[in-house]
């Protein structure tokens, strides 16, 4: 599936038929962008809505929204438990914390009849983390306990604490134009791109420091790591290639022409 990034539709592709079907219409959610996957359920951002939402894919309906009251909420992470969401919002230069929590239960007057048994109820708690205007690509620490965005106008790079909810350290990556952040999924190294210099900057996620800085061509965008971390790949949308990176060596190896302006990028596993 993937966002129409003006409208308010989703286009859905038959990867085995290799053909589109019917797409999916979200009314007042406009813009859409960001996506995650849960079982039965696809996440994604509204620009233009200021909100995330959430799509039943066997009835094909919005079945759950949430506002950030952000402009441009852009990109979405979504922790495996569903408990935790992290958007980053590119013009109001913030990222938001969504955490699923217990909701607070009055107590019953006396003599009331007890509530019928089930789960406690429960409730999304937003947090906004202040960084800075530009704020673009974000990922979250495979133990969840850092949040990375970078910001495309100043190149920095904001180091989020997700417990205390606040920013833990700003680096001087000097990343201008940076569009994607993606960790390793052993969570050593965090990958960096940027539209505007054609680099990939590859952080050691621990020390936050810079190992190195790979230039590419043009336009680098979407950034994709390998499940056993020996490759990365990284969409040049105006070279309209993909570049395969060693991530032993940290060098090219390989590039995929794909057509024109590659930038999204995702596993698709095909039976």
């Amino acid at each position: 599936m993937g966002g129409h990034s003006s409208l308010h539709r989703i286009d859905v592709l038959d990867l085995r038929g290799q053909r589109a079907l019917e797409p999916i219409d979200t009314g007042a959610l406009t813009g859409l962008h960001g996506l995650a996957v849960s079982p039965g359920k696809l996440w994604f951002t509204a620009q233009g809505a200021m909100a995330i939402a959430r799509l039943d894919m066997a009835s094909r309906q919005v079945d759950w929204i949430m506002g950030t009251g952000q402009a441009w909420t852009h990109m979405l992470v979504l922790t495996p438990d569903l408990k935790h969401l992290y958007t980053s919002n590119v013009r109001a230069g913030s990222v938001s914390s969504f955490d699923l929590q217990l909701a607070p239960v009055p107590p019953a007057p006396a003599g009331a009849p007890r509530p019928p048994a089930g789960p406690p109820p429960q409730e999304w708690v937003h947090t906004i983390v202040p960084t800075e205007r530009g704020t673009e690509g974000v990922d979250l620490s495979p133990n969840g306990r850092e949040i990375w965005t970078a910001s495309s106008g100043s190149g920095q790079i904001y180091v989020i604490d997700t417990a205390a909810h606040k920013v833990a350290q700003v680096l001087d990556a000097k990343a201008v134009g940076t569009n994607r952040v993606k960790f390793t999924h052993d969570g050593k190294r965090v990958l960096i791109s940027s539209l505007r210099s054609g680099d990939v900057l590859v952080y050691d996620a621990k020390a936050r420091t810079e190992i190195k800085r790979l230039h590419l061509g043009t336009g680098c965008a979407g950034v994709l790591v390998a499940p056993d971390d020996a490759r990365a790949y990284v969409a040049c949308s105006s070279d309209n290639m993909v570049f395969v990176l060693d991530m032993h060596n940290l060098k090219t190896v390989d590039h995929i022409d794909v057509g024109p302006n590659p930038d999204g990028l995702a596993w698709a596993s095909v039976h």
